[in-house]
């Protein structure tokens, strides 16, 4: 199973998942740091999902681009989980995750996030089909 988080933004984000199945998500946007508020929801949506880190088989981690603070807080915590319970670590970048959205679109893909102060991260992807 996957634990998956994502601490790039104001919001913070964690999720359970399974051979393409989502067995559980957690989102929270609090006033709170990401190092105030990472581990109780993910404790919490671990708990009512049933599901103990025996289970977990490998971590997904936002790597960014987003906010600097976010993403340090999220990756030294998921790596101290991953190197406890001896599992694998995959870093996901953010604008790619969200580019695979629209997979299949035959289009190009724009995602942007807030970089706050009237700025944007961005990337440009091309989902088509190779002939």
């Amino acid at each position: 199973m996957l634990l998956a988080i994502d601490t790039s933004s104001v919001s913070l984000s964690c999720a359970l998942s399974e051979k393409d199945r989502l067995i559980s998500e957690w989102t929270v946007v609090r006033k709170l740091t990401h190092s105030e508020q990472l581990l109780p929801p993910l404790d919490m949506m671990m708990k009512e999902a049933g599901v103990g880190r025996q289970d977990i088989t490998a971590i997904a981690a936002s790597c960014g681009p987003g906010s600097f603070t976010g993403l340090r807080i999220g990756l030294a915590t998921v790596k101290m989980i991953a190197y406890i319970w001896k599992i694998p670590l995959i870093a996901v970048n953010t604008l790619e995750a969200l580019a695979w959205n629209m997979a299949g679109s035959q289009a190009f893909i724009c995602p942007m996030t807030d970089a706050q102060k009237g700025h944007v991260y961005t990337a440009i992807y091309g989902a088509f089909d190779h002939i």
